[in-house]
């Protein structure tokens, strides 16, 4: 079902993508203010509420349904965002404030998420090898779902990883300190991802990321 469905989602999201002027470089770092205030809800609306429901859904049938549905979700979301685009009244002067609200959106499902993993981690009789075997399962493969899962803990491992690089070398890269600050970046990320969840340190990072390049071309455009 996941083969199947990366193979059907993908090309029409991206001949969408390719279609939709998304894909040509903006010449301003504000987006359109429609296009800003439509994000949250379409994500909310496309994008969490599916991911949510999969883990709410009780039977296996439901399930199914659920993630047969989940797995088109670039096409809902840009679908969704198309519409609410042109529904939703929007403020040019607000569009920052717009944006603003997709990262906090993020930050708070990423933190709910992550409080979830801590309390089925801290309720396990050992906690770090509940950790472990997130990351590290057992290798005696017996049976599809063991093979499944074992897929899945490189997924998540590579994905951890890919994530902390990516903050890392973007903080690196943006930040005007010395190389011993510079330094202190890397276990700060990896202590931040722990504590508070890797997705909420991904969106605080895209936050700050985003203002400085802002504030970097409005210095051009005063020059």
């Amino acid at each position: 079902m996941q083969l199947l469905g990366f193979c059907t989602v993908s090309p029409l999201f991206y001949f969408y993508f390719s279609h939709s002027g998304a894909a040509e470089a903006p010449a301003t770092p504000a987006l359109p203010a429609a296009g800003a205030r439509a994000i949250a809800p379409a994500l909310a609306i496309a994008v969490i509420a599916p991911t949510v429901a999969m883990f709410a859904a009780a039977a296996p049938q439901q399930r199914q349904a659920v993630i047969a549905f989940w797995q088109g979700l670039p096409i809902w979301y840009a679908l969704g965002h198309a519409l609410l685009s042109r529904a939703l009244r929007a403020e040019p002067r607000r569009e920052r404030v717009y944006v603003s609200r997709v990262y906090s959106l993020l930050t708070l499902v990423a933190a709910a998420a992550h409080v979830r993993l801590l309390r089925h981690v801290l309720a396990a009789d050992r906690p770090w090898s509940a950790v472990v075997a997130v990351f590290w399962p057992a290798r005696d493969v017996r049976s599809v779902a063991d093979a499944s899962l074992l897929l899945l803990a490189g997924d998540w491992a590579i994905g951890l990883l890919a994530t902390m690089a990516w903050v890392v070398g973007q903080v690196w890269r943006e930040m005007d300190a010395g190389f011993g600050r510079k330094l202190a970046v890397l276990p700060a990320t990896v202590l931040a991802s722990v504590l508070l969840g890797p997705g909420v340190v991904l969106a605080e990072c895209w936050r700050w990321r985003e203002g400085r390049l802002r504030e970097r071309m409005a210095g051009k455009k005063r020059a």
